[in-house]
């Protein structure tokens, strides 16, 4: 029975770094990933959204979607043992996307990269993998950063 995985990935070295991690554990966890970008569809800082014209509206959601399409691509690129699905989704709620993703597909767990902040910066940045942790009722896989990265 392969494990049904959930890898959500932003295209980061954290994200490149879990796909790569998959991949080499393929041999050893039958597996069948999905991998899932999230092109974030809000435009502004936060809750302070701009109002613009819509065709620089869409404009800049197609820019979003390309950006989440290029990070999906460089996540797959490295991944020579698995086949993953690639799914992209629009949304400005990044972490109840992966949450609604994985019950829609029956995902057995999910899969991050941590991109190796500290405490003050991911107080400050906030955190997809605390509030996956927090919030899933499924295992979350986080994989630290690249050993480079740790140092």
């Amino acid at each position: 029975m392969a494990f049904k995985i959930l890898l959500a990935s932003d295209g980061s070295s954290g994200a490149i770094y879990a796909a790569e991690w998959l991949d080499q554990h393929a041999e050893q966890i039958p597996m069948q990933v999905t991998i899932l970008t999230v092109a974030v569809a809000s435009v502004g800082l936060g809750q302070a959204a701009y109002v613009v014209e819509p065709d620089v509206h869409d404009q800049l959601v197609n820019a979003v979607l390309n950006e989440a399409e290029d990070a999906a691509r460089r996540t797959q690129s490295v991944m020579t043992h698995l086949n993953p699905l690639w799914i992209t989704r629009t949304s400005t709620n990044v972490v109840q996307t992966i949450l609604d993703v994985a019950d829609e597909y029956t995902v057995d767990f999910v899969v991050v990269g941590r991109r190796g902040y500290g405490t003050w910066s991911s107080a400050i940045l906030g955190s997809v993998s605390l509030r996956l942790l927090t919030h899933s009722s499924r295992p979350i896989w986080v994989i630290p950063p690249a050993p480079e990265v740790r140092s």
